[in-house]
């Protein structure tokens, strides 16, 4: 078999899209529905036979159209009507064309020389998103550029955003900044409606063990956590949550940081499944105390 093209050649690439869309559509079509049938034995037999010997001496022409048709039929798809289960979302036409652009680019994002376009992009990308949680800075401040604070901050640097692979490590990032400002003797205190990460994160940053506070109704309860504040000695990094796992329900935010602000404790908001309301003028009223947060959790791949 001859060395397969790159995906730099438009020519060579296009015939195989259409392989990838025929796939798409046969594997659909084959599904008949938003989950496969038979369950996991059924989806991994069928997905044995479609792929045969993983690494062969040979590679097989077919195997782009076999494997994509496997996957199809075998995969959940959050598109159909009756897929309401779980929080990811399903992409847009749009979402999906710029990804193959971002394939066949192959920006590698640790330094400028490799990814010159793509680590502007990401920065005006992350500044946006900043700007939505925290209010606008001047237009222009991209990736090597400093710009005042919003009217009204109580810092004295611009927000800023940065990408990571998902909402655990967002959250654990959270941690680690609060750990680096405050030292680390700092103690989570959360909800027990919080996503699981927040404890973990603790406990694979050394931090001490995390106080749960009681969420009777599915969101956290200010008054146990103005409780809880007086009773541990600090320092203190209350996690809020902006968006249930199981409910989408958004704790009590302004009240929230009305008691954070009195006791001196750093706020975070874990809004990986909530803070798409951001975009929507109906319902963006719902995050209001978000921007009292020190740091924001915001997963894309839930907005939908």
């Amino acid at each position: 078999m001859t060395t397969p093209p790159l995906a730099s050649a438009p020519d060579a690439l296009r015939p195989l899209l259409d392989t990838v869309l025929d796939a798409l559509r046969e594997g659909t079509r084959a599904r008949g529905g938003p989950l496969p049938g038979g369950g996991p034995e059924a989806v991994a037999g069928r997905l044995r036979a479609a792929v045969g010997d993983v690494l062969p001496e040979e590679g097989d022409p077919e195997a782009l159209r076999h494997v994509v048709r496997a996957l199809t039929e075998g995969s959940a798809d959050p598109a159909d009507p009756l897929c309401t289960a779980h929080l990811h979302c399903p992409p847009l036409a749009v979402a999906a064309a710029a990804d193959l652009a971002a394939s066949v680019l192959n920006p590698s994002m640790d330094s400028w020389d490799q990814a010159p376009a793509a680590s502007e992009l990401e920065a005006l990308v992350t500044r946006a998103l900043a700007n939505e949680v925290y209010g606008e800075t001047p237009r222009g401040a991209g990736l090597y550029s400093f710009a005042a604070p919003p009217r009204g901050a109580t810092s004295p640097h611009p927000p800023a955003a940065l990408v990571t692979t998902g909402g655990t490590e967002s959250n654990q990032v959270a941690l680690l900044l609060a750990r680096e400002s405050l030292g680390a003797g700092l103690r989570l205190v959360c909800g027990t409606n919080a996503h699981h990460s927040l404890p973990r994160s603790a406990w694979l940053l050394g931090l001490p063990e995390p106080v749960l506070v009681p969420a009777p109704a599915g969101t956290m309860d200010p008054a146990a956590l103005d409780a809880a504040l007086t009773e541990l000695p600090g320092p203190h990094l209350v996690a809020a949550t902006a968006g249930t796992t199981d409910a989408g329900l958004i704790d009590p935010l302004p009240e929230i940081a009305a008691v954070c602000k009195s006791h001196g404790a750093r706020l975070h908001v874990d809004a990986a499944y909530g803070a798409g309301l951001l975009f929507s003028t109906r319902h963006r009223a719902k995050l209001t105390g978000l921007s009292a947060a020190g740091t924001v959790t915001l997963d894309l791949h839930k907005l939908g």
